[in-house]
């Protein structure tokens, strides 16, 4: 049973659901906690748990809001069901840094250090794995109208994968200083602009093109930005690694 777990207790990574007015933060020890918008009483309304040691840094949920994929700071990759207790599938082969749910949720495109991985949850588990490239990065973003996948490797480089042609494209790069790199990507819902964070503090709008050209510069912070996220009216929001919060309509 659940008792007084409140917003005191440390969060590393937040996620709205897509359909209901709740949303879920990791926290310590591989826990989930779910919360009520606009709840009277800050306490936790249920929670699920990873048997691990390890903390969540990366939470995600699939458009209908039945499936939430967890990344833990050990590189580890669960698959839960929106009322389950403890994850239904766990991907742990490869030290996975980012994630995305392709089409409705039962495709998972992972990436790591030195590999890229398309599991399909619907599979056993010993075939799940139904592609595999030599080629990784540390952040990720899943553009669903061309079914490809942004692959952010360094602050030099972002190569653009066909899921469906299991082909690599080379991408115009960014236009980023030696001294800064990207530390959060995040996408519009219209799929037609790219929001960076960086090591520097700032955070950058790109237009998606044929060229990724930037359109505006945010220096909002004097610290590194931890995350970026867009919302479906286009609000964005910025954390900082300090606790710093921006937003921008």
């Amino acid at each position: 049973m659940l008792e007084k777990v409140k917003h005191s207790e440390p969060s590393f990574t937040i996620a709205a659901h897509p359909h209901l007015s709740i949303y879920i933060t990791g926290a310590t020890k591989g826990r989930l906690y779910f919360w009520k918008f606009e709840h009277e009483n800050d306490c936790a309304l249920d929670y699920s748990a990873i048997n691990s040691a390890y903390n969540i840094r990366k939470l995600k949920l699939n458009s209908y809001g039945d499936k939430i994929a967890v990344n833990d700071t050990e590189g580890n990759l669960y698959i839960f069901d929106i009322n389950s207790k403890a994850p239904v599938l766990n991907f742990n082969k490869y030290k996975i840094l980012d994630y995305a749910f392709v089409n409705e949720g039962s495709i998972i495109c992972a990436t790591g250090i030195e590999d890229l991985v398309v599991y399909d949850t619907l599979m056993p588990i010993r075939k799940c794995e139904i592609v595999k490239e030599k080629v990784g990065g540390q952040m990720l973003l899943y553009l669903h109208d061309k079914n490809q996948v942004l692959l952010f490797n360094s602050q030099e480089e972002v190569k653009l994968y066909d899921i469906r042609m299991h082909k690599f494209f080379n991408q115009p790069l960014f236009n980023y200083s030696p001294s800064s790199f990207i530390t959060s990507v995040a996408l519009s819902g219209e799929e037609n602009i790219i929001i960076t964070g960086d090591n520097v503090g700032a955070v950058k709008i790109w237009d998606i093109g044929s060229t990724f050209s930037l359109r505006e510069s945010l220096v909002g912070f004097e610290e590194e930005v931890k995350q970026v996220v867009v919302t479906p009216n286009n609000m964005l929001y910025a954390l900082g690694s300090k606790g710093k919060f921006i937003y921008k309509s």
